[in-house]
């Protein structure tokens, strides 16, 4: 398990073409995410504190038209199906981009100010006080 430990101890930016990485949405600064609880049960070595990492603003905007492109062809593929895909999306991690999409439209929609979709490395703070970056 050490050695799986400590090849994440960094954050990093695996390209335009992975999917290795955490997506969420803040509004005036304030995170909203996935409750901290589910996103602890997608790794070995998850713990209740977290570290964000944003990519820089260059990659930022990159993967948001990226994403936002694969996200509405997603949402076309599945409008005439009987899945929930907006629950799905919103409840489950794994689908991080997604969900910030979703969160990030219906907050503009509601009129709210100073929300951004953010990307970026989402880390486990452990007990002995290193960071094991389990999303990019």
């Amino acid at each position: 398990m050490d050695y799986l430990k400590n090849r994440a101890n960094t954050p990093s930016f695996k390209g335009l073409d992975s999917t290795d990485f955490h997506s969420w949405v803040e509004v005036d600064g304030v995170k909203l995410d996935y409750p901290t609880k589910l996103l602890m049960k997608q790794s070995f070595f998850g713990t209740k504190k977290l570290k964000y990492v944003e990519f820089g603003e260059d990659i930022q905007a990159k993967l948001q038209e990226k994403w936002r492109e694969n996200y509405q062809y997603k949402v076309e593929q599945l409008q005439n199906t009987d899945i929930d895909y907006n629950r799905v999306w919103v409840t489950t991690p794994n689908f991080c981009f997604y969900r910030a999409f979703i969160m990030y439209d219906r907050l503009v929609a509601k009129k709210v100010k100073n929300v951004k979709i953010k990307y970026g490395s989402l880390g486990f703070i452990q007990s002995d006080g290193t960071t094991y970056y389990e999303f990019g």
